[in-house]
């Protein structure tokens, strides 16, 4: 499993159901989520692991636990977002704030991001300064993006949470 996750697929049931292992294996291929025990369904820290090394694990994820838990939630309506940056990495500067309310998401959106990126450069034959330097300005402008957007859905928060108190008071 750790050198193939997808062979999980083939393991015994009670290995499926040992915790470690299926980190392990979800780590390795993020689509061994669709082999796992059900009694590890709903645990969180598989789930994201398996969707921040494949996006399109997200498919594999159980209904009940998108209704129990609003961040895989979003990251499972958003699967189309999640697609759309594996194509192109700076789809992410496109972007609006509401997409960067949700830590696990943005982690998601970076892990795709470089995924793409990587399975992108290891196709090139021969790699100049001008495609380093491009790639580079890319990533530069996306971690911006990033930080000044989260920043925003922190200020928006806040601003909520304010003007929620102003109604709890009942003045």
């Amino acid at each position: 499993v750790k050198g193939n996750g997808l062979a999980l697929q083939y393991a015994d049931d009670s290995l499926k159901e040992d915790r470690e292992i299926v980190l392990a294996a979800v780590r390795k291929n993020g689509l061994a989520l669709q082999y796992i025990h059900n009694s590890l369904v709903y645990d969180r820290e598989i789930i994201l692991e398996a969707i921040k090394q494949n996006y399109q694990a997200i498919k594999f994820v159980n209904s009940m636990m998108t209704a129990y838990d609003k961040e895989i939630n979003f990251i499972y309506e958003n699967g189309a977002i999640l697609n759309q940056i594996y194509k192109r990495p700076e789809y992410i500067l496109d972007l609006g704030t509401e997409f960067f309310q949700y830590k696990e998401f943005v982690k998601v959106m970076v892990e795709t991001a470089k995924n793409s990126l990587i399975n992108n450069v290891e196709r090139i034959d021969s790699i100049d300064d001008d495609y380093v330097d491009a790639v580079k300005s890319m990533l530069e402008l996306i971690y911006s993006k990033i930080k000044n957007e989260m920043q925003k859905a922190k200020k928006s928060e806040l601003i909520k949470s304010i003007k929620d108190f102003d109604g709890e008071l009942n003045f």
